[in-house]
């Protein structure tokens, strides 16, 4: 009957549909903000951070240490007994004191930034094995993704092939027809269930209704003109 013919195309357009709108969520799924992805950036913050703290570290450290010699060279003055003016001295004390008072600050400073640069090398090694697992997990699961998209795709084109074939094989007014009733009603052929329409619901007479299942050519519902075909 044409009406099952017209049914097997509309399953045959169902099923590649449903293939197409899996595909796509497979490529957002292989594209999207994985966990790995987001593992990643979590990871390359972190790094940042302790490469940050790890040269103001260093920039403190080596201030510290050419305030030291700065120290040791008035100190030197301050005691080689080579100054005997009462002024110089005094100048030397004045800046034997202030250097004293930057070194405390800068040892104050660079023990807070070691503390900082601890605790960031903790989360940065704790970012870091997170990365590592979350990227073992997503290219398993990426590779599983893969390979169903290949399947689906594959069978989706052997869809497309057996598609192509029934409407070459179905005549042209009821294929007309068909196209038509789908582009109105988003899909052309319904099921008569219990003398009711699937496509709106609505219930046929009963002789209506048998009508449609003893007819060899297209039966449409009254209501909604969906081809119907009986069970």
């Amino acid at each position: 009957m044409i009406s099952n013919d017209l049914m097997v195309l509309q399953d045959f357009e169902i099923s590649i549909d449903h293939s197409r709108k899996t595909l796509v969520e497979i490529k957002n799924q292989l594209e999207g903000n994985n966990p790995a992805k987001i593992a990643l950036a979590d990871f390359v913050k972190t790094e940042e951070h302790v490469k940050k703290l790890s040269l103001e570290q260093k920039e403190l450290n080596d201030v510290l240490l050419q305030v030291l010699e700065r120290i040791s060279n008035t100190e030197k003055s301050l005691y080689s007994g080579k100054s005997s003016s009462s002024k110089e001295l005094s100048g030397l004390q004045k800046d034997l004191g202030s250097l004293n008072a930057r070194k405390s600050k800068l040892e104050e400073d660079l023990i807070l930034i070691m503390e900082k640069y601890d605790h960031a090398k903790v989360k940065f090694d704790n970012a870091a094995e997170v990365l590592k697992a979350e990227e073992k997990s997503w290219n398993e699961k990426a590779k599983v993704l893969m390979q169903k998209g290949k399947e689906l795709y594959s069978q989706m084109k052997i869809l497309e092939t057996d598609l192509k074939k029934a409407r070459q094989k179905l005549p042209k007014e009821p294929l007309d027809l068909y196209d038509k009733l789908k582009v109105s009603k988003g899909f052309a052929v319904a099921k008569l269930e219990k003398e009711l329409c699937s496509g709106c619901g609505v219930g046929l007479p009963f002789n209506e209704a048998q009508k449609a299942r003893d007819s060899k050519d297209i039966f449409n519902c009254k209501n909604c003109a969906r081809i119907l075909v009986a069970n």
